[in-house]
């Protein structure tokens, strides 16, 4: 997830347009009472619901960070979201839901459908909701009230700037596709058409290249236009 360095306006409008995206409504899929009276009462649930969850090998698709020698490392893949403070996130009756049957919730999901029995899941998700915590992770979060017509308008327009598209799906909104600049000649152009800004470097390609790669948005010197994806008429996208 790259750093977009959003202003305050642009993050309570996106925080906007995203909050009122609707969540699909879902049926919480009801656990076996027997397994859950008998499991609550085990002292090694959580020991039990971790020992399910590397068996099932989760992190072959999700990362988690772990600390040795005294660094905090991510472990695992990153073909699903890290799952380091998941638990703080996610509500367990969806969890549940989710874990039983990815695809009845998100049709276009990579996550497999395993055969998970009651056992599992609600030793898993105990685990989950347990130990892949932060307590601190609301800390700081300012509280923005309901989102306005004019925040969730910009919102959606920033969505569509940023290029939020290219890795993230919304219902309605189409995935971007060759987002960034053609790169095939980049070694073949001149200083002149290359945008320097306010940066204060040598007006070469290699400088240009090394202030890109340290910093995308080192060239800007004013705001630049939104992006404009093929096909699509301007004013579509034009501040309001």
């Amino acid at each position: 997830m790259p750093k977009f360095r959003l202003t305050e306006n642009e993050l309570r409008g996106l925080s906007a347009y995203l909050s009122a995206q609707n969540a699909k409504a879902f049926a919480p899929y009801k656990l076996d009472a027997r397994v859950v009276a008998v499991w609550s009462k085990n002292p090694e649930l959580i020991s039990q619901g971790e020992l399910r969850f590397r068996q099932m090998f989760c992190s072959t698709c999700h990362s988690l960070a772990v600390i040795r020698a005294g660094e905090t490392k991510l472990i695992g893949g990153d073909i699903g979201p890290e799952l380091t403070k998941v638990g703080s996130k996610v509500n367990p009756d969806w969890l549940i839901t989710w874990l039983r049957d990815p695809q009845g919730y998100l049709p276009h999901t990579r996550m497999p459908r395993y055969g998970w029995s009651d056992e599992d899941l609600f030793k898993v998700t105990q685990y989950i909701t347990t130990k892949l915590t932060d307590s601190d992770l609301l800390t700081n979060v300012p509280q923005l009230g309901q989102p306005t017509e004019d925040e969730i308008q910009l919102g959606r327009r920033l969505f569509l700037e940023k290029g939020c598209a290219s890795c993230h799906v919304i219902e309605g909104l189409n995935p971007q596709k060759d987002f960034g600049p053609d790169l095939s000649a980049i070694g073949g152009k001149n200083a002149s058409d290359l945008e320097f800004g306010a940066a204060k470097i040598p007006h070469n390609l290699v400088a240009y290249i090394q202030a890109k790669l340290q910093d995308p948005v080192s060239g800007r010197a004013v705001a630049q236009p939104p992006y404009q994806p093929p096909g699509r008429p301007a004013s579509q996208y034009s501040a309001k």
